[in-house]
């Protein structure tokens, strides 16, 4: 407590953290404190490259990197002496169980029988009491009967006791009992006592609570049943595949089908819903399936191009079919893969356009959620293409801009990307730094964004918007040109 409370006023005095000699009350603390701007951009670094490329980027490594040690760790639990002496406690615990018929005529019997009025007693003043303290200690001694293994159902023949919890609970679901949230927390918090509730020995009822989650989940976000339409719902439904058992998502058909079930996107929570779920499984398969595995399984379920058609946005100015040859059944699983992701940049860039052309009038709706989504998008697209674990798809994908004609989902994405240059120029260069990682060297696009600032514009409330895409384009394009050099 100590350390805590001088830590925060080590924080709150900038002369004193920044001193030469380290305050001796913060050699132990876990408490972070500011570096001066100078130590920060020696550090970490600074500018626009480093804002806009080089820390988001980092930022997600770092998420996805989460899953892989979560990975090790249920892994390092499951091999070794644990697993060895769990299955001993089993057998052992089956050895010496008592048998279920008692012999009435032996002395424990007698004593058992004494319990029977206390027991008749407690649970009639449970029934008619209100008061919590005194329901706690009757359930505290029926649970430790329960232990001994002591049965008193018959002395609850009638069931009136046992039909009086259940309506407590259902009067808890209805929400009918004042502060029913604080008592199912309370019930939950009264469990932390017993250590059965924080270990981890149990690997078979991990296991199978997980594959219940799973099971459970997938059909939800598959028909955007899943009410996931915030940042804290994206991140927290992140949270809950990375804890879950790793058998749990294996084998990726599972996912794969949820991640290419057709859907119909019409309103704007439908579209959030939709892109929280390929957000949240295409980072579950980045973290738990290797690029053989996934192109694999694609190929074994026979998942063809056709898939795209069934993803359907009326906002789209032109169909799947018109940039996407569905009719071509040769196309291997790394090209639809990475078609995949870019007809999914497509949907939501042209929802983002459409959205921004909206907001001076009064069927405006709220779309910052919406870019933190394609920001997400963009940048596990880049993490793909950069991370060289995926050489395949980054082939495939990177054929599509050097092929002669250059394959059309490419450029109409660019041209739908440009009209939010005013108003969204950081999700402007996100694309463009997927771009970069595939190598587009399409000149009259370079130029045009570094050309974006003209004489014309220059008066205009987005000239920073503007000027702020110019400057990234010459950067990404000075890197285009040093990775064509190499």
């Amino acid at each position: 407590l100590l350390r805590a409370m001088f830590g925060i006023n080590a924080v709150s005095q900038p002369e004193l953290v920044q001193s030469p000699i380290y305050p001796e009350c913060l050699a132990d603390s876990q408490v972070t404190l500011p570096l001066k701007p100078a130590e920060r951009v020696n550090s970490t670094g600074s500018g626009l490259y480093y804002g806009c490329f080089v820390q988001p980027l980092e930022d997600f490594r770092a998420t996805l990197e989460k899953s892989f040690k979560e990975e090790e760790t249920e892994g390092s639990i499951r091999k070794g002496l644990g697993s060895f002496f769990k299955k001993f406690r089993k057998r052992s615990g089956s050895l010496i169980r008592p048998a279920v018929k008692v012999d009435k005529g032996s002395p424990i019997h007698s004593f058992i029988r004494l319990f029977e009025p206390l027991v008749i007693r407690a649970l009639k003043e449970y029934t008619l009491s209100a008061c919590a303290t005194l329901q706690q200690q009757v359930l505290s001694l029926l649970a430790q009967l329960i232990k001994l293994r002591v049965n008193y159902a018959l002395l609850d023949a009638d069931q009136v006791f046992i039909s009086y919890v259940q309506k407590q609970f259902e009067y808890v679901d209805a929400g009918q009992i004042r502060a029913g949230n604080g008592v199912v927390v309370s019930m939950l918090v009264r469990l932390v006592q017993h250590a059965e509730c924080y270990q981890r020995e149990d690997e078979e009822k991990w296991k199978k609570l997980s594959r219940q989650v799973i099971d459970m989940l997938l059909p939800l976000l598959a028909k955007q049943q899943a009410l996931v339409e915030t940042s804290f719902g994206l991140d927290a439904l992140r949270t809950l595949f990375q804890s879950v058992s790793e058998v749990a998502l294996h084998p990726a058909d599972v996912l794969l089908k949820t991640l290419f079930f057709p859907v119909h996107l019409g309103e704007l929570l439908t579209l959030e819903r939709w892109l929280s779920m390929v957000l949240v499984l295409l980072h579950t398969v980045a973290a738990n399936i290797t690029e053989e595995q996934l192109l694999s399984r694609i190929s074994q379920m026979n998942i063809k191009l056709d898939c795209l058609q069934g993803i359907v946005d009326d906002s789209l100015d032109s169909s799947p079919n018109e940039m996407i040859d569905t009719n071509d059944d040769q196309a291997p699983p790394a090209q639809l893969f990475g078609l995949f992701m870019l007809h999914v940049t497509h949907i939501t860039s042209s929802r983002i356009v459409r959205f921004s052309n909206m907001a001076f009038t009064t069927s405006y709706q709220d779309t910052s959620f919406l870019v933190k989504q394609f920001t997400s998008l963009t940048l596990f697209a880049t993490h793909v293409f950069m991370s060289k674990r995926y050489p395949r798809i980054t082939q495939a994908t990177a054929l599509l801009c050097h092929s002669s004609p250059t394959h059309p989902i490419i450029p109409e994405i660019c041209k739908t990307v440009n009209k939010i240059i005013p108003t969204h120029p950081l999700s402007v260069l996100q694309w463009c730094k997927v771009l970069q990682s595939i190598g587009y060297a399409d000149l009259s696009y370079w130029y045009n964004l570094i050309g974006t600032c003209s004489s014309e514009d220059k008066t205009g409330e987005s000239t920073m918007n503007r000027e702020t895409v110019r400057q990234g384009a010459i950067l990404l394009y000075c890197d285009l040109l040093m990775d064509k050099e190499e």
